[in-house]
């Protein structure tokens, strides 16, 4: 309902929503791919082909909600805490692209599949469930090369850390913006750091609940980002939802 809302903000959304409310159904939004046997008893003799760029109409629509509702805060909000964020990288594998020279085009090569992918940054804020930054890049990309792509630790303020785990390299330049592991840190802290962690990997997990996401993905590396991005929007919606029904312990304590 919320996504619904956020999208009649716009004129043109409206329209589109009266004159093909058919699509608006779960199984349109979570994109769940099927064959054709267990199609065609459920949409008869429907155009599919009207129905596949509905969707990606839709899709389209929805990743861009993105802007407003995952935001990067600014520095004021931040409070007096020095561990704010966590960040983590998810590996979503997809069939391979094609190389205009060569069989293979490595820098899609994921090391945590064996097979193209892209690896997929996520920042969460610590003390509410909120996703703030999402970033994309080739499987070839590691944790801390994407880390730095994304510009995300420019954005830091002095004296604010990220909690990070070992797929990240913690070098003197980075210590005043990133804190991993630490064979100094007191059990309180490292607990700490654990439930920070556990939390992001449950927040990641309901990215590939999606089952555009939980599989191969299949519809081309060019559309891999605006699905993740409408995927993402999906779950942050999910989680502040103040519908019972929709509401999610994934940050409960």
């Amino acid at each position: 309902m919320l996504v619904c809302q956020q999208m009649c903000k716009n004129g043109t959304v409206r329209r589109r929503m009266s004159e093909s409310s058919r699509v608006i159904s779960a199984r349109i939004l979570i994109i769940v791919p099927q064959s054709g046997d267990q199609r065609n008893p459920t949409f008869d003799n429907m155009d599919f082909q009207k129905m596949a760029s509905d969707t990606w109409w839709w899709v389209q629509r929805i990743a861009a909600l993105r802007h407003q509702v995952i935001v990067f805060p600014t520095e004021e909000a931040w409070g007096g805490t020095a561990l704010i964020l966590s960040i983590d990288g998810t590996h979503m594998s997809i069939n391979e692209p094609r190389h205009p020279d060569y069989w293979v085009d490595t820098s899609y090569f994921s090391h945590k599949h064996g097979t193209a992918g892209f690896n997929v940054q996520v920042v969460l804020k610590i003390y509410e469930p909120e996703c703030v930054n999402t970033f994309i890049s080739k499987g070839g990309q590691n944790d801390m090369g994407n880390l730095n792509a994304s510009g995300v630790l420019d954005m830091i303020p002095n004296g604010k850390r990220i909690v990070c785990d070992g797929g990240y390299e913690v070098k003197e330049d980075k210590l005043d913006k990133l804190s991993g592991y630490n064979q100094f840190d007191d059990d309180a802290v490292k607990e700490f750091k654990a439930r920070v962690k556990s939390r992001h990997e449950a927040f990641n997990s309901k990215l590939k609940v999606h089952e555009v996401l939980n599989k191969t993905f299949r519809h081309g590396a060019e559309k891999f980002g605006t699905y993740i991005y409408m995927v993402a929007v999906l779950v942050q919606i999910a989680i502040t939802d103040p519908n019972p029904d929709s509401v999610d312990l994934l940050f409960d304590a």
